[in-house]
């Protein structure tokens, strides 16, 4: 199975994981099987994106990283079209990482 980042049809002007992802066959109909998919956590980043018209990094800085007091800078691993990977790769301090599982909680 090919890679998801070498498929050879680009859609202009669209992400590479959205042109990938619209030519998979649906598995399971919408809501009856969940199966975590960095695919679908990817389209949601996407999503949240556009819709707050900043990158995923600059709105966590603002609403979350700042304000519950995070003493370092987190770092987000980029998709190869540059944009953040929303299913993971965001690395930070181990205290951060503590504080920011205070907020989950909260």
């Amino acid at each position: 199975m090919a890679s998801w980042a070498s498929t050879s049809a680009v859609d202009e002007g669209v992400p590479i994981i959205v042109g990938y992802m619209k030519r998979l066959r649906r598995i399971h109909p919408p809501g009856t099987h969940y199966d975590y998919n960095f695919g679908e956590t990817t389209l949601i980043g996407i999503l949240i994106r556009r819709a707050i018209d900043q990158s995923l990094a600059t709105y966590l800085a603002e609403k979350i990283w700042q304000p519950f007091g995070m003493e370092d800078d987190a770092n987000w691993f980029l998709n190869d079209d540059g944009e953040e990977r929303a299913g993971g790769g965001l690395t930070a301090a181990t205290k951060d990482y503590a504080r920011f599982g205070l907020f989950v909680l909260e």
